[in-house]
């Protein structure tokens, strides 16, 4: 090397574009883990320690720490500081043991003394999260240690990194010298230390910087906390800059150690914490426990004066953070003069947000959770204060001159900073309940049994855009209207957001007191901002005043039935109308109680003042309900209204016996109003029916139930088992049912409805049941509707298609909706928004009747989801299959139900009222055909249309078979020497060809067996396997499938469908075309696409006359042929066109594939044209029997070389401008994506997986290349109309094959994971038993060899289940969230 300057300086970006470790790889750069400015950090006390940025502690010597990634010198200094340095001297009791827990989910590897991060070059200060399992991320770290080390040996020893400059966002690259001792992984690093007699404990718990909260790394705190003396340990936390993840860390385990503490000493830390407003908070709640004297209401109220003046500083110095474009002193000055406005941004600074402190009320001892966060919080606020980056974040959105997405990333800040303080509060709750501070049920476990926490959990993600989210400071238009005008607003959107809007709802009136009243309300249920509103709507009228009962609105009895409905009686309101029910209900057998059930769905809390329904409502939400209890149990709405009854009767005390209440006027406004009451006129809803239930007869009891039950949506799963279980213990004929909501409308009509279904169900199962609920008679409904004239829509046609017997479940269903349909018509409110959507004056009032539209069909489609359940059970097998596990255990429900997900005016428009104009040119007999199908599969607007199309066979193939589209045959073995050394196919037990066709007809299936030799007394078998989802069937010899008539060129998607299920659409099918030929004199209607002269397809519908056994389901084809001799074995696997398989399909067709080996046959594979579905079962067999066959040499290191060689040959770089660009396309027809590379890069095998899946998509390229389609369909994407309807379809598709690609690459590695792992396990059995029997693989075959039991080998190990066997790819997937986290990305690139 002549001149090294010349050299390195040229090849600085030729080593980044050229990388090709495993792991290290093309675009990738190691930067150095140090940041030019550190954040500025709010400690006075500030403690720098040298290699140890952010360094700093928990206040209330707890002996909790954080920082960033430090340095190995920086690492020692801590530990050093902290006393865990080596020292001979302490021992036993007096040695302090360190407990480090890094945060990094990015791969970290120290070169020398300073540790290196692995960035995207085009992104440089963008964290590459890799993975959350700890495991995978070290084995990560060992591939780039080894990337790097081979890195530095093509370059001298010399090895580039980046640094990054201030003020610049370029960085410099910069060579080091590297030699095998300087290089270690940060588990390498800690195990060296630790040798050296360092005390420290390492754990590593990858945290993404924006990973749910959910992911279980809360109790992996716990976890690592619980087992340690808090008195003799210390906690040292870090994350790469030492700011978010590391505070969230020290605020838990500050959180834990307490508890700890507490339960060891009996004495609480905080109480010598310093003054600050949380632990004031804290105090105050223990003080309100002492004794009432005088002494004691003056230490209160002291207190509360330095809580006051503390939270106001704390406020200003908010403000002067978050005003900078302004005179902080005149915005402080102005808020003087607003005082409603300066305590609402008290009370927020405070955490006195209103959806915390209704989890506040949800919660044990809620108010002292939140105050054990606040003192935490404020412990750890060094580099950051989670509760004050709320406002802080809040006030930067309203008042600072930015754009819209600087704007909405504060927005976005605000909330998430908002969501981790509601989850601590609940953590705390967690923590406090413990008695013994060992947790052994995990936190996850605890949130997943309080779904009304975890749904507030939702609505900040769902609402996080919404401002009043963070109510009391909603509207801060006070403060950004001032300015305004000064601001550099560069767009009407940005002038939007200083135009914020307090209410959304009815005006609420009121003098100047009522307000104060309203925002001074302290209570742990009924707090600030909350109103007791009378629960009534002014606007609503009785549909039938003429069977109206005084003080219960919208009562009414379901026609023939025992189900009767109403709104929220008052006390008087209940006795009247359990009067009219026992009138109108028959008398019990003689000696028998008359059990009266009454079912109260209200979800909100509810509490009668004076005999009347009073509830919870928002103030600046007065008309609507709240939402935040969603999913709240019954118990813990009980407990939550005895809480909010427990928070009136306080305020009615304070008050000296007036209470102030709410009400609506005619004209919707809400005003107040103050009553006079005592304690016991404050009853809870609970309280209110027992007092009634003591007053009935001695013969009539009452039952009172509830089942709480969210507003305008539809029920949960859980909710309508809950339903089922009550209605099968009470339900007697003769015994009434009543059921009440609000209003007596939405949620009443609803459940009347599946009250409804169910009763009939248990009329049926029940034997000798002397009475059937007088359901419409067939033909004509209630409302005079024939039910031809009923609406049906495509979401609910499809799942008619897939559950049972399907026009019947859509019968019974609409019967009962039309039967309760007294008040609301559940179907009707469909069509009624659909209506209201077409003549809406604005695009928002369209989208929300649309939305309300949207909200009706997915009530309409779950209760034929429960109808079809209900068909499937009986009593006593209820509780072993529940409603959930009949749905989830067919997936294909939840791919239907994605088209209500859809704001669209098509997903509520009628099949009827379809415009067919551009899908087909229909005559009108053909038309009459197409729109009066009613059978369960062939209904309205579906057709049969030939699989058979012009251009559907790729021209110039060498194998051409008359009625077989697209067929070739191709050996799957691929061998890792070169092609002189290849075995002959029939040599090997797992080596045979592997063909791939289109859908054949009956003649061309039987020519295309006798080709491969699998005909009458042929020598050959074949394992064929039907790729195909769609529903299909052979009429007159050729394969039809089914279609929508205005979609008639897309398949009906169905990912997820099982075999059983398509096989039992294809026999529906049949059957309901064999009627339809007998109706028609043996014609029916097909249809078959043409190419027109202007090269154009077009749809032609054509009648054919057939007999019976003329129609055939393709399982019924092969069947047949197989009577005739030919030798094949048939299944079918379903899977969606263009889409990449399921995880369960890799399984399924790997056992066709085992049993094409086991009975050494060959395997073949069809979908509709032989294309993409085939390729890819191709691609799969082949990957099975190369890995089999050969993967024990492909895991030999000098294999791999040789093997990666030949599959991509490295090539010279071009200097000029236009040989990059080509050398860039060549890269990505190598299927070098920055998707595929991360996957890669997370694989444990990631790197030989993609070569021999690489090599084997070109071994079957016949028909199509996937790296090729890829690239292919990426570039007509990139050339097609931006944003266009085109350019969207050709970016799913690009999507899907990209996403495919990376599933075989997985499907590649986990085989050879699968195969370390029974290597490890025989080689450890071989060390430990002198038996000498080996240990069968899944497949019963015997392995041999011996490998190197690599890490990669002892974690394949580690996934072994107790049985010891290896887990099938899908639950292999399932624990490898990195897998799914880079392929189910919004955007793959």
């Amino acid at each position: 090397m002549s001149n090294p300057s010349s050299f390195y300086a040229q090849n600085e970006r030729a080593v980044v574009r050229e990388r090709r470790g495993s792991v290290l790889s093309r675009g990738l750069v190691l930067k150095v883990d140090q940041r030019p400015i550190a954040q500025e950090r709010r400690g006075i006390d500030r403690l720098n320690l040298q290699g140890a940025p952010c360094f700093r502690a928990a206040e209330g010597g707890l002996g909790v720490y954080g920082l960033a990634q430090p340095t190995v010198f920086g690492i020692k200094t801590v530990l050093t500081f902290l006393q865990c340095q080596p020292d001979a001297r302490i021992t036993g009791d007096e040695a302090m043991q360190c407990i480090w827990v890094c945060t990094r989910e990015e791969p970290v590897i120290y070169v020398g003394d300073r540790p290196l991060v692995l960035r995207e070059a085009h992104k440089p200060k963008t964290s590459l999260s890799l993975s959350d399992r700890a495991e995978n991320l070290e084995a990560i770290e060992k591939r780039l240690k080894l990337d790097i080390l081979a890195e530095a040996q093509k370059c001298n020893g010399m090895l580039l990194v980046h640094e990054e400059q201030v003020g610049s966002t370029e960085l410099i690259p910069t060579w080091v010298a590297v030699q095998k001792d300087d290089v270690r992984t940060l588990r390498e690093v800690w195990k060296w230390m630790q040798e050296d007699g360092w005390r420290v404990l390492y754990r590593r718990l990858p945290i993404a910087r924006d990973q749910p909260l959910e992911h279980n790394y809360l109790d992996a705190y716990t976890q690592v906390i619980k087992g340690v003396d808090p008195r003799k340990t210390c906690f040292v936390a870090n994350c790469g800059a030492g700011v978010m993840r590391t505070t969230f860390a020290m605020i838990a385990a500050v959180i834990v150690r307490r508890r700890q503490l507490i339960l060891r000493t009996r004495a609480d830390p905080f109480d010598e914490a310093p003054a600050i407003p949380g632990y004031n908070a804290h105090k105050d709640a223990l003080m309100q426990r002492a004794p009432n004297n005088g002494i004691a209401h003056s230490m209160r109220r002291m207190q509360d004066s330095m809580a006051q003046n503390q939270s106001l500083l704390r406020l200003v110095n908010v403000l002067t953070e978050s005003l900078s474009m302004r005179d902080t002193r005149a915005a402080i000055a102005e808020l003087v003069a607003q005082p409603v406005l300066l305590e609402s941004l008290r009370q927020a600074n405070m955490g006195e947000y209103n959806i915390i402190l209704q989890l506040c009320g949800l919660l044990d001892q809620g108010r002292e959770c939140k105050s054990i966060v606040d003192v935490a919080i404020d412990a750890c606020q060094d580099m950051i204060n989670i509760r004050e980056s709320i406002l802080e974040n809040r006030l930067y959105y309203s008042t600072a001159a930015m754009d819209e997405h600087e704007a909405q990333d504060h927005l976005r800040r605000a909330a998430k900073s908002l969501e981790v303080y509601y989850f601590l509060i609940a953590f705390a709750s967690y923590v406090q309940e413990s008695r013994t501070a060992v947790f052994e049920h995990s936190f996850v476990t605890w949130l997943k049994q309080r779904v009304e926490i975890w749904r507030g959990i939702q609505r900040i993600r769902t609402l996080h855009r919404h401002l009043s989210l963070f109510d009391p400071v909603a509207d801060l238009s006070v403060i950004s209207k001032n300015d305004a005008g000064h601001l550099a607003a560069r767009s009407a959107a940005v002038s939007a957001r200083f135009d914020e809007v307090a209410g959304q709802g009815a005006q609420v009136t009121g003098d100047e007191f009522s307000h104060f009243v309203v925002y001074n309300r302290s209570g742990t249920v009924l707090h600030s901002g909350l109103l007791l509103k009378r629960d009534v709507w002014r606007e609503f009228l009785e549909v039938d005043p003429s069977a109206a009962v005084p003080g219960a609105v919208n009562f009414r009895r379901v026609p023939e039935t025992n189900v009767f409905g109403t709104g929220q009686p008052s006390v008087d309101g209940i006795h009247k109308l359990l009067d009219s029910v026992l009138q109108h209900m028959p008398a019990p057998n003689q000696g028998q109680p008359q059990v009266v059930t009454w079912i109260n769905l209200r979800e909100e809390p509810l509490v009668y003042v004076s005999g009347r329904p009073y509830c919870l409502r928002q103030r600046e939400l007065s008309l609507r309900n709240m939402k935040n209890y969603s999913g709240i149990t019954p118990e813990r709405l009980l407990l939550l209204e005895d809480r909010l009854r427990q928070d009136v009767i306080a305020e009615l005390e304070h008050s000296e016996g007036k209470l102030l209440l709410h009400t609506e006027t005619e004209d919707g406004t809400v005003v107040p109003t103050w009553e006079d009451a005592s304690p016991q006129d404050v009853v809870t809803v609970q309280g209110v029916m027992d007092e009634v239930a003591n007053t009935l007869p001695g013969d009539v009891q009452l039952v009172f139930r509830r089942v709480p039950i969210t507003a305008e949506k539809s029920l949960e799963l859980s909710d309508v088992m809950d339903l089922l279980s009550t209605v099968l213990e009470v339900y007697e004929e003769s015994s009434p049912i009543i059921v009440n909501c609000q209003l007596g409308r939405g949620r009443t009509t609803l459940v009347s409805v599946y009250i409804l279904l169910i009763e009939r169900w248990i009329q049926t199962v029940r034997p000798g049941s002397d009475r059937c609920l007088l359901l419409p008679v067939p033909g004509v409904a209630p409302n005079g509707e024939h039910p031809s004239q009923r609406l049906s829509y495509h979401v609910t046609n499809s799942l008619l298609r897939v559950i049972p017997h399907g026009q019947e479940v859509k019968r019974v269903v609409d019967d009962c909706i039309d039967q309760c349909s007294t008040v609301i018509n559940l179907r009707r409110t469909i069509e009624d928004a659909r209506v209201a959507a077409l003549d809406a004056a604005t695009d928002q009032e369209r989208e929300q009747h649309i939305t309300s539209g949207t909200r009706g069909l997915r009530r309409y489609f779950h209760l034929l989801l429960f109808q079809a359940y209900l068909a499937t059970i009986k009593p006593e097998t209820m509780l072993s299959n529940t409603f959930e596990r009949f749905v989830k255990r067919q997936p294909v429900l939840a791919t239907i139900a994605k088209d209500l997900d859809k704001v669209d005016i098509a997903t509520i428009t009628p099949l009827r009222k379809m415009d067919l104009s551009d899908g087909m040119a229909l005559s009108d007999e053909v038309e009459e055909v197409v729109q009066n199908r009613s059978g369960n599969i062939l209904s309205a607007q579906t057709i049969l249309k030939s699989d058979f199309f012009s251009g559907i066979v790729k021209a110039g193939l060498p194998l051409h078979v008359e009625g077989m589209p697209n067929l070739r045959g191709v050996s799957p073995l691929v061998q890792p020497g070169a092609a002189s050394e290849a075995h002959s196919a029939h040599e090997l037990p797992t080596a045979r060809e592997t063909w791939g066709c289109g859908m054949p007809t009956v003649e061309g299936l039987r020519r295309g067996l006798t080709r491969m030799g699998a005909g009458p007394g042929g020598s050959e078998r074949t394992v064929w396997t039907n790729l195909r989802e769609e529903p299909v069937l052979y009429v007159n010899g050729r394969p039809h499938v089914l279609r929508l008539a205005d979609q008639p060129l897309t398949n009906v998607e169905a990912t997820g469908v099982t075999t059983d299920v398509v096989e039992r659409i294809e026999r529906s099918l049949k059957r309901e075309l064999i009627e339809e030929a007998h109706q028609r004199e043996g014609r029916v209607l097909l249809h078959d696409e043409v190419q027109t002269e202007r090269g154009d397809f077009e749809i032609i519908p054509i009648w054919e006359t057939v007999r019976d056994e003329d129609v055939l389901t393709p399982r019924e084809v092969y069947e047949l042929v197989q009577r005739e001799g030919f030798r094949v074995e048939y299944a079918r696997v379903a899977i969606t066109d263009e889409q990449a398989p399921v995880p369960q399909v890799f399984s399924q067709i790997e056992d066709r594939v085992q049993l094409a080996i086991d009975t050494r046959a060959m395997t073949v594979f069809n979908c509709q044209m032989g294309r993409g579905r085939t390729t890819s079962g191709m691609i799969i067999a082949a990957l099975i029997v190369s890995i089999n066959q050969y993967g024990h040499q492909l895991l030999a290191d000098d294999a791999q070389h040789r093997f990666f060689s030949e599959t991509h040959a490295d090539g010279e770089v071009h200097a000029d401008g236009e040989g990059r660009v080509l050398r860039e396309e060549d890269l990505l027809m190598q299927g070098e994506y920055r998707c595929i590379l991360q996957l890669v890069g997370v694989l444990s095998n990631g790197k030989l997986a993609k070569a021999l899946t690489d090599r084997v998509i070109d071994r079957m390229e016949t028909i199509q290349n996937l790296r090729k389609a890829i690239s292919l369909m990426k570039l007509r994407a990139d050339n097609a109309e931006p944003h266009s309807p085109r350019q969207q379809q050709l970016r799913h598709v690009y999507h899907n094959y990209l996403a495919r690609y990376g599933y075989l690459i997985a499907f590649a590695s986990y085989l050879f994971d699968r195969l370390q792992a029974q290597q490890a396990l025989e080689h450890d059995e071989d060390s430990f038993s002198t038996s000498g029997v080996r240990t069968p693989s899944k497949h019963g075959r015997s392995l041999s060899g011996d490998a190197d039991l690599s890490m990669s080998m002892s974690l394949s190990t580690s996934a072994l289940t107790p049985d010891r066997s290896y887990p099938s790819f899908p639950k292999w997937l399932e624990k490898r969230r990195e897998i799914r986290g880079v392929l189910e990305r919004a955007v793959l690139e």
